[in-house]
């Protein structure tokens, strides 16, 4: 419940920033598909990427736990991952491989590392998906992720997080703002 209310709070706040500053855009639109979670069509998933067994495993994947994809519903909100002692279970303070994670490429296709900023303890990540790009006209563009895995086989460690993605029923109709075209 606690994401949802996050997520329900983010999209009432863009809703209000779309009204003032997109021409056609309809208040509510994004608050009304990021409903309670009786009502909605959210998802939470636990994510696990596990150790790679080999490096034929590793080659194969091309060094990706997650290749690069874009989300498709409204909003994706992010506990930031941690890494686990593969044999424990027991929590890491960080991983071990500094280069390992969640990566982001922007607009300009610039792309970084995500990691929360030093010395700010617990935080959310939220990420954009297709679906907002829509309900926004084109303003917000789907978020194009992955999480690159460790540099070889048998590190000793895996990663866990979890992410709730806010999506619209396959029923719901996703409405640009007036005078907007896929094309923008």
């Amino acid at each position: 419940p606690f994401l949802v209310a996050v997520g329900q709070q983010l999209a009432a706040a863009v809703d209000q920033r779309f009204s003032e500053v997109v021409q056609g855009y309809q208040a509510g639109t994004l608050s009304s598909l990021v409903r309670s979670p009786a009502d909605c069509n959210h998802k939470c998933r636990l994510i696990c990427y596990h150790d790679y067994e080999s490096q034929e495993q590793r080659t194969k994947s091309k060094g990706m736990w997650a290749p690069p994809h874009k989300d498709t519903g409204l909003l994706t909100a992010l506990v930031p991952g941690i890494f686990l002692d593969a044999v424990s279970g027991k929590r890491l303070d960080a991983c071990p491989d500094a280069e390992v994670g969640l990566y982001v490429r922007n607009r300009q296709g610039n792309i970084s590392h995500i990691r929360p900023p030093p010395g700010a303890g617990e935080c959310l990540f939220f990420q954009v998906g297709e679906a907002m790009q829509i309900v926004s006209g084109g303003h917000y563009h789907a978020t194009e992720h992955c999480v690159r895995g460790p540099p070889g086989p048998a590190r000793g460690y895996e990663r866990a997080s979890l992410a709730v993605f806010f999506q619209p029923h396959a029923h719901e109709e996703l409405s640009l703002p007036m005078g907007s075209s896929l094309h923008d």
